[in-house]
């Protein structure tokens, strides 16, 4: 890893060394520039770098948990099952794009990514420029919603 361009030590380069490869590349201004509140967009950004408190999450640390997911008793909860794979999510997202005209996206595709952050990045490539920002919105907000669902059944 290069320290700076010329070479030189700097503490940035340390901290860059040092926090490499534990965040997930994504462009985050993408979250950052919608307009949403800011409780959820700092959701979304935890949630893309999967660091939510999933059952993998917890199960990881050693903390007790539900192998099941809450809102399909289907497999064990992952960020990305939780907001893409399971089937209550693929219906709220089928709905929500049909009736926010977002014909691009296509619900029974979302499966076959590896996260949620490649999904977005697909999606939006899907998405004509004047619509996206709107659709920033759009995910943030079902994906805060779909959390908040996960949360009230579980609590």
């Amino acid at each position: 890893m290069k320290r700076t361009n010329d070479g030189q030590y700097t503490t940035k380069s340390a901290y860059r060394a040092q926090f490499y490869g534990t965040y997930r590349r994504f462009k985050t201004d993408i979250i950052w520039r919608t307009r949403a509140v800011n409780k959820c967009k700092l959701f979304a950004y935890i949630l893309i770098q999967n660091k939510i408190l999933t059952a993998d999450n917890l199960e990881g640390r050693g903390w007790p948990h539900d192998d099941a997911c809450a809102l399909c008793h289907g497999p064990l909860e992952t960020c990305y099952h939780l907001c893409l794979a399971c089937p209550f999510a693929e219906a709220v997202w089928s709905h929500i794009t049909s009736s926010e005209h977002f014909t691009e996206i296509d619900a029974t595709q979302q499966a076959n990514f590896n996260t949620l952050a490649d999904w977005w990045d697909h999606s939006l490539r899907l998405i004509p420029k004047e619509r996206k920002r709107a659709f920033n919105g759009l995910a943030i907000y079902t994906v805060w919603n779909l959390w908040k669902e996960r949360n009230r059944r579980i609590f």
